[in-house]
Formats: structure tokens, C-alpha cells, sequence
């Protein structure tokens, strides 16, 4: 019976070339790699496995690093690397099989994300400040409709002048003559 064992080990970006070959050449078996973004910046977490000895390899990545590819020696990464590029925006240098950004179909770009209470908070906050600017906007346009409409509709103001009565016009000659 093989007894299973498990262990995180934290790897340099530099180095990280030097442990996948020595994983290739003792006879590893390549698990997957998985990516996931902290606060700061991504993590990628390589896992290998022989005789019941589980290994990952924990890799710390800013946004500007390029990351050698390890489908030189452990070809199934190409799926796991061309996903942490088109979800995340890892680069990876030297990729066997690299879709160029085109593994996933995507509405948005690298959609992966930390969403933290502060995040959703901020998103909210914009999401009702445009609700409110796109209610005003309407308003607005309502406001200015309706205005029009009511100055087309409005009983235009008569220049012209009605005859005088004879009452009236004997009334004026009267005033003329005190």
C-alpha cells in the first residue's frame, strides 16, 4: 500500500525552470497548474505526483512578469497556461501550443479578480451614480419635450384689432371733446 503524502513548497519565479526539470527527470507526474489573484498579485500553484507523494509548487507572479512555459516538459500545460493567460493576463514565454489569448471566448478581458466588500461596494456606488446621471438625462429630456409641446400648443397672442363698436367709437369722440 502506498502511503500519500502532501507538502506546499514555495518557488521562486527564477528558479522555477531548474524544479520543473528535476521534476521531469525523476519520473513526475504533472497534476495541473492553477492561478489565482491576491491582493498584491497572482499566485500559481503547480502540482506534481509520484508514489503517493503529492508536491505544489507555489509561485508568486507580478503583473509585469513573464512566466516560462513548462510545456517543454510537461506538454498538458498548455491548457493551464493558456487559461491563467486569458483569465488572469499571465504572460508566459516559450508556450508550446499558445492560443494567443483566443482559448476562452471572453466578454471581458482577463475577468478574474479579487472581489473584495470594498470592490462590490465601489461597484454599487458607480452603478447608482449612473442610474441616477441616465434618470436625470431622462428627465431632462422629458422636461424639454413637454416644454415644446407646450409652447406649440399655446393660444397665440392676436395683433390684429377688431373694428370698434359705435358705442365705443362715440364714447371716444366724447372724451375728445372735454
Amino acid at each position: 500500500m502506498i502511503k500519500y503524502s502532501h507538502k506546499f513548497l514555495k518557488v521562486k519565479l527564477a528558479d522555477l525552470p531548474e524544479e520543473i526539470k528535476s521534476r521531469k527527470n525523476g519520473d513526475w507526474h504533472f497534476i495541473q497548474m492553477c492561478c489565482t489573484k491576491t491582493e498584491t498579485d497572482h499566485e500559481l500553484v503547480y502540482s506534481f505526483i509520484k508514489n503517493g507523494v503529492h508536491e505544489d509548487f507555489v509561485v508568486n507572479v507580478k503583473d509585469k512578469d513573464k512566466v516560462p512555459s513548462i510545456t517543454g516538459d510537461f506538454i498538458a500545460a498548455f491548457v493551464f497556461e493558456n487559461e491563467a493567460h486569458d483569465l488572469f493576463g499571465i504572460k508566459f514565454i516559450d508556450l508550446a501550443i499558445d492560443f494567443k489569448g483566443k482559448f476562452y471566448k471572453l466578454a471581458k478581458k482577463e475577468p478574474m479578480e479579487v472581489v473584495t466588500p470594498e470592490v462590490i461596494a465601489r461597484r454599487e456606488k458607480q452603478k447608482k451614480i449612473e442610474a441616477a446621471m441616465a434618470a436625470k438625462k431622462a428627465k431632462d429630456a422629458n422636461k424639454a419635450t413637454t416644454d415644446k409641446k407646450a409652447k406649440d400648443n399655446a393660444p397665440k397672442a392676436k395683433t390684429e384689432e377688431k373694428p370698434a363698436s359705435v358705442a365705443s367709437m362715440a364714447q371716444a369722440k366724447k372724451g375728445e371733446g372735454e
